[in-house]
């Protein structure tokens, strides 16, 4: 399941961060089993955008360029392996440079097909003749020979035919180039080469938004079945725009039945929330949203049925804390004591070598093994109220309370979900030290993964000074449906980037060298 949900998040989020393209969509079309549409305006439109000073000094970063080679470099194997045309080194450089071209221009296109085949897709490209020929030399290559020649709709174009429905296939088309695989999406293939032909591109142009997208979970189960179980099978449409110097984006999530979600008056810890802070986030029955691994939806006094509240002080990254209200909390804990053990420990050592202890004495649950930090789990009280406590470091009651413009953005909202405020870049430092206590995991490294590591660590460094607020709030639209705003410098939190960072810090075999200057800047 982690590999599966990894790889989902990974190549979502590296893509986006190599470069953030804008990836849009239509409605899922019924009739040719499509369960993503999109059309990408590309990296170009956001750098031509003066407006988003803070993400284009980012782009501009002498760390960028490296960490987005690195980036390419791993996507490339996985389409490389998906697409079945083996996983060597002359593969993947050959794919890179057709990658940066989907990143770089604007694009549109669909994925889909038969839930008993592999994942077809019809991608539209807006090349020039150069490109475009870089295109059809390099399937000729990675495909070893130079195809069939077909004509439909008046074009002509290039097909490698391969196991069953697993042929490969270009179009060049005007100022556009159709690539995509299978038969299944055929009919989104005419659809394309006969509005070129009558409109001179296939879809109509972005105007104020360049990001759109819409997916249906349900129909992707067949190849992310982790993604779509989290998401119960909800159908996510998007969009994301720049305003004001920040990237906005909204988000419905549609759910095929109720969710059931609930909602109840606030209870804001403000007696342990002290200032000054560097992230706050309040969630309230966000189970019934996210379909959780029951080993931990099933514990005692779960948060995920439950509110919850986090924040980290702003003085060290060991401050870090998450409470959440429990009637009863002391027997609560008890319970835990032998649950979260028997539950958690065995997968604990695997992960990072650590494992959960009951301290009678103290009556507190902690993690032990970790070396400079020991996180635990205890009994607190706020108003006269019972909470399970996890922190890393005491609380000071003595430090100011926490800001009145937080607390507005929280109590009396009776339709909030989830609410985060953070400073990203002081956050992503936060979790990167914690991340380095907490994440490791045993094992050597290899040299390529050590190697890596650092082109990330190199470039997560860069982003601390220039990062600023990031906003995100999910409300309770209907008994079916929630809406995600967020607005934010460069569309993603710290802990987005981070889980980023650990995904790529396994890739052993991304490239320790920079790569030949036509891969570069092609």
């Amino acid at each position: 399941m982690r590999l599966t949900v990894r790889f989902w998040e990974g190549l979502s989020l590296a893509l986006a961060l190599a470069s953030l393209p804008c990836i849009a969509a239509r409605a899922a079309d019924e009739t040719a089993n499509v369960a993503v549409r999109y059309h990408c305006a590309g990296r170009a439109e956001l750098t031509a955008n003066t407006n988003l000073v803070v993400l284009n000094k980012i782009l501009s970063l002498p760390s960028t360029l490296p960490f987005r080679n690195l980036v390419l470099h791993r996507v490339s194997e996985m389409l490389a392996s998906g697409l079945n045309i083996g996983t060597n080194a002359a593969t993947t450089a050959l794919l890179q440079p057709l990658l940066t071209d989907v990143l770089k221009t604007e694009s549109a296109g669909n994925l889909g097909g038969s839930a008993a085949g592999p994942l077809d897709f019809v991608v539209a490209l807006r090349l020039d003749a150069k490109e475009s020929q870089l295109w059809q030399n390099n399937f000729t290559k990675a495909l070893a020979g130079a195809g069939e020649k077909f004509t439909t709709e008046g074009f002509t174009g290039r097909r490698w035919n391969g196991n069953g429905s697993n042929s490969l296939w270009i179009v060049p088309a005007g100022d556009w180039l159709l690539a995509g695989r299978g038969s299944e999406l055929m009919p989104v293939q005419l659809e394309y080469l006969q509005q070129v032909k009558r409109q001179g591109r296939p879809v109509p142009p972005l105007r104020e938004n360049w990001l759109d997208a819409d997916m249906d979970w349900a129909r992707l189960a067949a190849w992310a079945p982790d993604g779509s179980r989290l998401l119960k099978g909800a159908r996510v449409k998007m969009n994301m725009a720049a305003r004001k110097g920040t990237l906005h984006l909204s988000a419905s999530v549609i759910y095929p039945e109720g969710t059931a979600w609930k909602s109840d008056a606030w209870q804001v810890p403000t007696e342990l929330i002290r200032s000054p802070l560097t992230s706050f986030t309040a969630g309230q029955d966000v189970g019934a949203l996210f379909k959780a691994a029951p080993i931990v939806s099933q514990l005692a006094g779960s948060l995920l049925t439950n509110q919850f509240y986090a924040w980290v002080k702003g003085e060290m990254p060991f401050q870090t804390y998450v409470a959440w209200p429990v009637a009863d909390a002391s027997n609560v804990l008890e319970k835990l004591s032998t649950e979260a053990p028997s539950a958690l420990n065995a997968g604990l050592k695997q992960f990072n070598g650590s494992q959960l202890v009951w301290q009678t004495d103290d009556k507190r649950l902690y993690m032990a093994n970790l070396g400079m930090v020991a996180p635990d789990l205890a009994v607190a009280e706020d108003h006269g109220r019972s909470y399970l406590l996890t922190t890393m470091f005491p609380l000071s009651p003595k430090d100011p309370p926490m800001r009145d413009e937080l607390l507005k953005q929280v109590e009396g909202h009776t339709n909030l979900v989830y609410y985060d405020w953070e400073l990203t870049g002081p956050r992503l430092q936060e979790l990167r030290l914690l991340a380095h206590m907490l994440l490791n995991r045993p094992g050597a490294k290899t040299h390529e993964a050590l190697a890596a590591k650092a082109i990330e660590e190199r470039w997560l460094a860069g982003l601390r000074p220039m990062v600023g607020n990031t906003v995100t709030e999910i409300t309770n639209v209907s008994p079916n449906e929630v809406s995600l705003v967020r607005n934010s410098p460069i569309g993603f939190t710290a802990i987005e980037i981070l889980l980023l960072s650990d995904w790529l810090s396994e890739a052993d075999a991304a490239p320790v060298s920079t790569p030949a200057p036509t891969l570069l800047n092609h």
